[in-house]
């Protein structure tokens, strides 16, 4: 704006000159006359407010620089500031984010040792409970043999061959209980004279195909454990009779377990008139 008003100063202030030096030069004549000095000294103080106005001008557009360039000092230096602080959070995020990652790794090597701390302990139980499973299907497997190798007969034949069952049957259990609770078996008087020989049995496995069995013979099992074991394979077929034991003697030994209830004594349909 103040350029604009410089240049209209300067516009006028020729024009207004050209003027002046054709009336001069008009009026050479009347030099000397009080009309003619009053309007040059018109003319001159004219120009005095002419130069004042230049100055004026000239103040401004230097003010106004000068505001101009102490803005954008300040702009830069808000720049620069603003530069800082963004450069400072960066810094601050990728410290955060390290942080965040060094707690992550430890909280996944904590996790990590714990979860293998747990199968650790699972491994150990579930190895615990299938040796106690394959002493107790040994122990079955030695009772039905005994059981199986004996005569059967029916309970009304003769009441001293069904004490004689209930004894062996009494014997089979607290052997049974023995063996599970890890005590050395103690030699009884049986009322049996045949026993087969013991023959040492695999681990229990299920029916599934006929993969080797998985034992810690295998290489797999001092890394993996019972984690890598394949499907179980089906067990030999036995070669002992199967003979079923009595009915009666089952639902004996149930009722004195309380195992079950005694079924009541039929009572007849009643008669309707």
């Amino acid at each position: 704006m103040s350029k604009n008003a410089e240049e209209e100063l300067e516009k006028q202030y020729r024009e207004y000159k050209i003027q002046f030096d054709a009336w001069k030069e008009k009026n050479k004549g009347s030099q000397g006359t009080d009309a003619y000095n009053a309007y040059v000294k018109q003319f001159e103080n004219w120009e005095k407010d002419v130069e004042k106005r230049r100055k004026t001008i000239r103040d401004k557009a230097e003010h106004s620089a000068k505001e101009a360039a102490e803005v954008e000092r300040e702009r830069e230096r808000l720049k620069r500031e603003s530069d800082e602080q963004e450069r400072k959070l960066r810094e601050e995020q990728a410290r955060k984010m390290e942080a965040d990652r060094i707690a992550a790794q430890q909280r996944s090597a904590a996790e990590a040792a714990a979860y293998a701390q747990s199968q650790q302990a699972y491994l150990a139980h579930h190895q615990a409970g299938l040796e106690q499973d394959h002493i107790l299907r040994a122990v079955h497997m030695q009772t039905t043999t005994i059981q199986y190798t004996q005569p059967v007969h029916h309970p009304h034949s003769s009441s001293h061959m069904a004490a004689v069952d209930e004894v062996n049957a009494q014997n089979v259990l607290q052997q049974m209980a023995e063996v599970v609770m890890g005590n050395q078996v103690q030699e009884k008087p049986a009322v049996y004279q045949q026993q087969p020989p013991q023959q040492a049995a695999n681990p229990p496995q299920l029916w599934g195909n006929t993969k080797p069995v998985y034992d810690s013979r295998d290489p797999l099992w001092a890394k993996w454990g019972v984690r890598a074991s394949p499907a179980h394979q089906p067990p030999p077929p036995s070669t002992l009779p199967i003979v079923p034991p009595p009915y009666w003697m089952v639902l004996d030994s149930l009722k004195e377990r309380k195992l079950i209830i005694a079924p009541t004594a039929a009572v007849p349909v009643p008669f309707l008139k």
